[in-house]
């Protein structure tokens, strides 16, 4: 077998005016080509976009929705061109199927009909994981390139701690996010990563990029870091409201109504700095467990019968 000629100096590295052509499509989308990547479904969001060759890193407490979000950031991946590839080993493939119906009709259908013609619609657009439980790096790995060879382009490996990696490995975790990182930049993918945070004395604290679990390369080397969490604040004092019919001290219904159920916290940017690295509010839609942009918004219809 014959083996491949050795890459020369000049193969390595190239004049400026070689990558012409990549540079345009970047500086000047409308004029030169079209936006690659998806971006989110809310203004306030506009300056975040998942461009190809880039790794973005998720973290959160534990039951903050992370998984939930990543669901509906796949649909909106969807409905912009992008072909999908959800790798959840920490839940069962019917469950994610079945959140992921739920958003794309916005409500939760009682027509057998209605749920397999979703189905269709999502199949055409994506893969889901067919076990849950764990799967190997080098095996993961090797799917994901297999896939990004037949067009998948979005990513999504929920968690880190489902890949086979001790937690006190740290030098096997980094290797896997510098392996994504490789993956992501030679086939120009993007790939997403669940990393939980480190255990917090308690929810009221927002996390962020240095309450990670694991070690510094997990937020260092991806282009992204995003958190999200879930205000169980409000929800404690909305609970005792309609129980009980009391506010805290200071606090009116309205007050209540109009603060966020959630916040997605942009951490870190490569790429476009403190333009992107915020704390978006958000509001939780609970019959089509959508996040919508503010109290009161419709929720995203994405699929219609």
């Amino acid at each position: 077998m014959s083996q491949p000629a050795t890459k020369t100096a000049h193969d390595q590295f190239k004049p400026f005016d070689g990558f012409t052509g990549k540079l345009l499509d970047r500086m000047f989308p409308e004029d030169n080509g079209t936006l690659a990547g998806f971006g989110l479904p809310w203004e306030k969001c506009a300056a975040i976009r998942f461009q190809p060759g880039e790794l973005s890193v998720w973290s959160g407490i534990n039951g903050h929705g992370k998984s939930l979000f990543l669901s509906q950031m796949m649909l909106e991946a969807m409905t912009q061109g992008e072909r999908v590839l959800i790798a959840s080993f920490e839940m069962r493939p019917e469950r994610t199927a079945e959140r992921m119906v739920r958003q794309v009709l916005t409500y939760q259908t009682e027509d057998m009909n209605e749920a397999v013609e979703a189905m269709a619609w999502l199949s055409k657009r994506g893969l889901v994981n067919a076990n849950t439980g764990q799967m190997k790096a080098e095996n993961l790995l090797s799917y994901m390139a297999e896939f990004a060879k037949e067009g998948v382009s979005q990513f999504v490996v929920d968690s880190l701690m489902k890949v086979g990696i001790d937690q006190d490995d740290y030098n096997g975790m980094s290797r896997f996010v510098n392996q994504l990182v490789t993956l992501a930049q030679r086939f120009n993918v993007h790939v997403h990563l669940v990393a939980h945070s480190k255990k917090q004395e308690d929810e009221t604290g927002t996390p962020g990029k240095f309450d990670v679990k694991g070690p510094a390369e997990i937020t260092n080397l991806p282009d992204w870091v995003f958190a999200l969490w879930r205000n169980k604040g409000k929800e404690r004092i909305m609970w005792e409201y309609q129980n009980t019919g009391q506010l805290p001290k200071g606090k009116t219904i309205l007050d209540m109504q109009d603060t966020p159920d959630a916040f997605f916290i942009c951490d870190k940017s490569r790429d476009k700095g403190e333009e992107a690295e915020k704390r978006y509010g958000l509001f939780f839609h609970r019959e089509s467990m959508q996040y919508v942009g503010g109290r009161g918004h419709e929720p995203k219809r994405y699929f219609d019968i």
